[in-house]
Formats: structure tokens, sequence, C-alpha cells
């Protein structure tokens, strides 16, 4: 996921006018932000996903952890264990799948947030691009083809 973060680029070098390199780097230098931004949230959630495995895991076994750890007396041991061993058995198909589908909608969710994120960031960063091409006077070449107009009216005379 961070690979295709570090990849996406909204600047192509389309322009290609000299005057507008200071907001193409602008924009780059924004990206950069972002991703490293996204980076350390991507690293987080990735931490909070990991662990949510083992968390539903241990809320599916609370309960027969709580019986087991009433056992007492001779043979608790072997008791305890038995209990253990028939809520693993009971639970492992619901409790695996659960835990995965809890791991697999976080991974979702965190996949639209890079999404809106990139969206949105990106759009006010094109936004501010775009008012700043409205204030950049392009060089006047009116002197430079009138020049060339009076050059081809020689020409053709």
């Amino acid at each position: 996921m961070q690979a295709q973060v570090d990849k996406f680029t909204v600047s192509q070098c389309v322009l290609g006018l000299p005057v507008l390199y200071p907001i193409e780097i602008f924009i780059k230098t924004q990206e950069t932000k972002l991703r490293a931004s996204l980076g350390r949230h991507i690293i987080q959630k990735k931490k909070e996903i990991y662990s949510s495995i083992k968390t539903t895991i241990l809320q599916k076994m609370a309960p027969g952890y709580k019986r087991a750890a009433e056992v007492r007396g001779d043979g608790c041991m072997e008791r305890m264990d038995a209990i253990i061993t028939e809520t693993i058995e009971d639970l492992k198909n619901h409790m695996f799948s659960e835990a995965k589908l809890e791991a697999l909608k976080m991974f979702n969710d965190l996949k639209l947030y890079i999404i809106k994120t990139l969206e949105s960031e990106l759009m006010n960063s094109v936004e501010r691009f775009l008012s700043q091409t409205s204030k950049i006077s392009l060089m006047d070449v009116s002197r430079e083809i009138e020049e060339l107009e009076r050059l081809s009216q020689q020409l053709s005379d």
C-alpha cells in the first residue's frame, strides 16, 4: 500500500513552461509532505490491524479462559486444559473468520481514508496552483511577433 502511495503523483510535467516551474515544485513538495504523513498513518493503522486479530480472538476466548480460571482442586490443570481446548474447538472456525473479517474491514477503511485524503489534499494543492497561474504574467512577445510579421512581409515583397 505504501509503495502505491509513493508512486502516485499529480504533477506529470505537463506544463513544460519555465515560468510555471516554481508552482510545479510547490505541488511536488505538497505531494512529498502528504506521502510522509500518509506513511506514518499507514504504519500506525497496520499495527492496529495486526493487533485487532489478537484482540478479536482474546475476546472470543475470554469466557473459556474465565471458566478455566474458576477450576480448583485435584487435576485442575487437566480440566483447565480440556476447557481451553474445548473452547478453541467450538470457536475456531467462527473466531478466526471474524478476526479476518475485522482485519479486512479495517484494511478497507484504511484504503478509503488514503483515497479520500489524497483527493482532498491534492485537490487543495491543485486549486492553489490554479489560483497562482492566473497571477503569473507570461512573457510579452508582441514585439517579437511584430518583428516576425515585418520580416515575413519583407520576404514576400
